[in-house]
């Protein structure tokens, strides 16, 4: 009796084992299979599952959000079900048909970016933003050559790449999107961006003067972004000049503007007072 019952433990602990490691084995075959299952979703566009927050879908623009709840996926949400055709009309107009099929994917790659940006585990990190090369890289491919969305996505393409630490594929996406559309400020501010952060001011401040002649000055982004520069770079003069132009329209990121001020070097401009009203001439 001792000796069966010690071999039923046994065998009873041997069959634990195999159990536990089958259970891990299955536990990371699952695990492939989401991550490869994902990988495969922007060479399907009938099998676009791709969940959103009503927090995330905000961030997007109207035509990122008309396209989505334009979709299967997209009606399951109340926040995106109650999206009206006529502004998924107005977005398909907007973009161009060709444009407005595939934009989801590009739209699914930014989210990939953000969620990557906060995300502590560096597994699921490396996984969020290959996500999001390959969901933007899907939407790129098939865009017809005037889209007005390439240089948009080419952005995204820098900022992951610049989240991976490949500078060198950054710099590259960036000076893409700028030769694509000459007169958009925003991937010469990604650019400066990213040249600032690699500690060369120089080469964010000549892309920023150069962005700055491209737009004729009207962009109080690049405005904003070359104070920040030329401060950091002790051209205090520079700077507040930038500042000024910056501040002259709607612009409400304050932070230049509150730098100024600690250096004592920021006055509030004057606003006119109303003309006084002239008293009616007397007559003599």
């Amino acid at each position: 009796m001792i000796k069966l019952r010690e071999v039923t433990t046994a065998f009873v602990h041997s069959i634990d084992i195999q159990t536990r490691v089958v259970s891990m084995i299955s536990i990371r075959f699952m695990r492939w299979c989401v991550m490869a299952a994902c990988s495969l979703v922007p060479s399907f566009a009938a099998a676009f599952t791709f969940a959103v927050s009503e927090a995330e879908f905000l961030t997007w623009p109207m035509y990122c959000q008309a396209r989505y709840s334009s979709l299967d996926v997209g009606r399951q949400y109340n926040f995106s079900m109650s999206f009206s055709r006529a502004l998924m009309d107005e977005a398909r107009t907007q973009l161009g048909a060709a444009t407005f099929e595939r934009v989801h994917h590009w739209c699914a790659g930014t989210v990939w970016l953000n969620r990557a940006r906060v995300e502590p585990d560096p597994a699921v990190r490396e996984f969020q933003l290959s996500s999001a090369k390959n969901e933007s890289l899907f939407t790129l491919t098939g865009l017809p050559s005037d889209s007005p969305i390439i240089s948009s996505i080419l952005v995204t393409l820098g900022l992951t790449c610049q989240e991976q630490k490949d500078f060198t594929c950054a710099t590259e996406q960036f000076e893409k999107a700028i030769a694509t559309s000459l007169t958009d400020p925003a991937p010469y501010s990604a650019l400066a961006i990213l040249y600032r952060k690699l500690n060369r001011l120089d080469l964010a401040r000549e892309v920023l003067l150069r962005g700055d002649k491209a737009v004729d000055g009207k962009s109080p982004e690049i405005h904003y972004n070359l104070g920040l520069i030329l401060l950091e770079m002790k051209d205090v003069d520079g700077a507040l000049a930038y500042a000024k132009k910056a501040y002259a329209g709607s612009l409400q990121l304050p932070g230049l503007k509150n730098k100024l001020i600690r250096m004592g070097r920021w006055v509030e401009p004057k606003l006119e007072s109303p003309a006084e009203p002239q008293s009616a001439a007397q007559s003599p």
